[in-house]
């Protein structure tokens, strides 16, 4: 009961204020039927879609359209069985990872022919794909967790930043975030799932800062119970999370907010998803946009390419048309004219 007391103050009675200017407006829904696809990538004209239930399929979406038999990824050798296969799409290349057999693959969208790169004995739960020879992953082994960075024009030699995540406490769950990169910036930015903090690096892993979101959660609000009989670590109660689903782009930080600040409408909470938006040059807040529920349910993840944003909400990918007072303030000096 106290949990939940706590829980109500943190998250309704937050001292910030967000400002909702007209950031952005509706413009497209599409019905993939399923909810089960994530975003993959983008080009010019379209939107890249994996499917957790068909691994090696990539499916497109453009003119408000689903090809569901689009390209079917073409694997050179598989040495181990998948788990968790994720493609990611940066024409003209394409990657193809499994974190939980240590391997990676890539290929060009022209035949869509994967090549394995490296097979290694590293848990890496993300990736971001810097170029075609450099991937910067999170592992997670039991001495914590870790950001590294795999080069793979080098048999897969792999660096470690070890100072770009801050430990609050068991230095597994505290430290639980987002990794993302900014291919414009060539910035790597690791952003924290339960406190409001994240850190902003280079190619190299060098800390450019450390900055912080408008809420006011600088302490993960967290209880972790160890299992003795298995020696594991779990959440002893459900935790705050203050930092959803984000993304980096056009130097400018998106965030998916768990805080409700103060005097923002409750009734918006239940019908629709915040989005809050920082610029990472100056680390400031630049403003905050709604993206609405669809059938009762929520926005899970969402993408960026120019003027639109792509949100996957429930069965449905809707698209959002950004003003200018958001892409005034890109930065595309290195973004590739085919996709991020």
């Amino acid at each position: 009961m106290l949990f939940q007391i706590s829980v109500k103050i943190t998250r309704h009675h937050n001292s910030f204020i967000r400002n909702f200017p007209k950031a952005a407006y509706k413009t497209k829904e599409v019905d993939l039927g399923y909810n089960s696809f994530y975003f993959a990538g983008h080009d010019q004209d379209k939107v890249y879609l994996g499917n957790v239930s068909t691994p090696t399929q990539v499916y497109t979406v453009k003119n408000n359209t689903l090809f569901k038999e689009d390209k079917l990824i073409e694997l050179d050798k598989v040495e181990r069985p998948f788990n968790a296969f994720q493609v990611r799409v940066s024409p003209p290349y394409f990657y193809a990872y499994d974190g939980t057999v240590s391997c990676i693959y890539s290929g060009r969208v022209a035949d869509w022919k994967a090549r394995l790169r490296w097979i290694g004995n590293n848990f890496i739960d993300q990736a971001v794909f810097i170029d075609s020879q450099r991937v910067a992953f999170r592992e997670q082994s039991k001495a914590g967790t870790k950001i590294g960075t795999i080069d793979l024009s080098k048999n897969g030699i792999i660096k470690y930043g070890n100072d770009i995540l801050q430990k609050q406490s068991d230095g597994i769950f505290d430290v639980d975030g987002k990794l993302l990169f900014d291919s414009s910036q060539k910035k790597i930015v690791y952003l924290y799932t339960y406190r409001n903090q994240y850190t902003v690096a280079d190619s190299r892993l060098q800390i450019a800062f450390r900055g912080t979101t408008i809420d006011t959660i600088s302490q993960a609000q967290i209880s972790v119970a160890v299992l003795k009989d298995r020696e594991q670590q779990k959440m002893s109660r459900p935790p705050l999370k203050v930092n959803r689903a984000a993304l980096a782009y056009g130097n400018l930080l998106f965030v998916n907010s768990g805080i409700l600040g103060r005097y923002e409408p409750e009734e918006m909470w239940d019908i629709a998803s915040i989005i809050d938006i920082y610029n990472l040059t100056d680390q400031s807040y630049v403003a905050s946009m709604y993206v609405h529920d669809v059938h009762r349910k929520k926005m899970r993840s969402f993408m960026i390419s120019g003027d639109q944003l792509y949100a996957l909400v429930g069965d449905a990918m809707v698209t959002y048309k950004l003003s200018t007072i958001i892409t005034s303030r890109y930065n595309l000096s290195n973004e590739k004219s085919t996709g991020r």
